[in-house]
């Protein structure tokens, strides 16, 4: 379950400068693991608890939740202030 994350690292390196990729690149692997082990902590006491039901629920409304946040933010920024990365892929 990682569809953001694609989305998030190709965004991030093209609006920070290239001297800060490393930096930013460990930032966002280090977030993204300890919000991994801290959600399986959660999840886990969850489904002792209570069954499946309600984690993968849970799951589902916090994945509707940010895919609405990121079309929200991503709809806000204008398209020429995003810096196009030097491969570009054609249209189709």
């Amino acid at each position: 379950m990682n569809m953001n994350q694609p989305l998030t690292t190709h965004f991030a390196m093209e609006v920070v400068p290239e001297r800060e990729h490393a930096i930013t690149n460990s930032l966002l692997s280090l977030t993204w693991f300890v919000a991994w082990s801290v959600s399986a902590d959660i999840g886990g006491a969850l489904i002792e608890r209570r069954g499946y039901t309600e984690p993968l629920l849970l799951a589902a409304l916090l994945y509707v939740v940010a895919s609405i946040l990121y079309g929200a933010f991503f709809h806000r920024v204008p398209e020429g202030r995003v810096p196009r990365s030097e491969v570009e892929i054609p249209d189709a």
